[in-house]
């Protein structure tokens, strides 16, 4: 199960698409057009400063990403430089195991912090891409926590987390689709409990922080329709969510900034960026199930 997790991890990373453009554009979203000047606010352009002022105003700040794409990671960091520079946060990481933050405190050079962490060995991306984070939260001493997640066969304690028929099969339809469509119906169950174990778990942790928190989880955890910055919001708490979400190869971002109207956008805040070069994760998931004797993961 494990092993299917760390793959899980791969395909959610390299082969899910952008934002579905079939769905009707949420205009309670706002989207960053450019970095270093405006903020795409409900058909208008809005100040950068203004944006860091909504986020100032919210007590949990979820910070999205594609985990192998370096600019989602520099652009967070200077985010964050310019949100704790006025106050204090504490930093949520999906990223770290609870063993972990001792190790954090401990290790000085980031060149040895990768390997004692065992990053790449859990499956995440080459730790390099991942310095400007850990960087700025050297550079102001900020307090971090783990949003690390181990799934347990229980499943979801249902009495918490109930989300509606409809953002079930909107989930199982993402799922299968940023599959390849390569997955049975019962692996697709299976993922389908998994996030929402993670999802409840993370916003559990956020919540029970004593602090203003910035967390730094995976554009699928930080959706606002049902993750959990949903989770979070319908529990009462102040929450603001920024996806991190590459345009189509070769879109310009006028031509980004054009379709949002046939978007539906899962976040409060979206910045786009490049795509990066990746490997075909279809192919590669093709060539994993063929190693399997039934032929998906148990």
């Amino acid at each position: 199960m494990r092993r299917y997790l760390l793959l899980i991890l791969l395909i959610f990373t390299g082969c899910s698409k952008s934002l579905h453009r079939s769905s009707q554009f949420n205009h309670s979203s706002s989207v960053w057009a450019d970095w270093g000047s405006s903020v795409w606010a409900k058909g208008n352009l809005i100040p950068r400063e203004e944006l860091l002022e909504l986020l100032r105003s919210k007590q949990h700040i979820i910070l999205g990403e594609n985990h192998d794409n370096p600019s989602h990671h520099k652009l967070r960091a200077t985010l964050i430089g310019d949100l704790v520079s006025m106050e204090s946060y504490e930093l949520g990481f999906e990223h770290l195991r609870a063993e972990d933050i001792a190790t954090l405190y401990s290790v000085r050079e980031l060149n040895g912090l990768g390997e004692e962490l065992e990053w790449e060995k859990r499956g995440w991306p080459e730790f390099g891409i991942f310095n400007p984070l850990f960087e700025v939260r050297e550079k102001y001493q900020l307090s971090a926590f783990s949003l690390s997640n181990t799934f347990h066969p229980s499943g979801v304690d249902s009495e918490k987390f109930v989300l509606s028929d409809r953002q079930l099969d909107l989930q199982r339809s993402e799922i299968f689709e940023n599959h390849c469509g390569l997955l049975p119906a019962s692996a697709v169950e299976k993922m389908v409990r998994v996030q929402q174990h993670w999802d409840l778990s993370m916003a559990e942790r956020i919540a029970s922080r004593p602090n203003k928190t910035i967390s730094l989880i995976g554009n699928g955890h930080a959706r606002n329709d049902r993750a959990v910055a949903y989770i979070l919001r319908e529990r009462g708490e102040s929450v603001a969510s920024v996806g991190f979400v590459e345009r189509e190869k070769g879109e310009s971002l006028q031509l980004t900034i054009r379709n949002l109207h046939a978007e539906h956008i899962p976040y409060d805040y979206v910045v786009f960026t490049a795509p990066v070069e990746r490997e075909d994760s279809c192919e590669k998931m093709r060539s994993y199930l063929k190693g399997k004797t039934r032929g998906y993961p148990d």
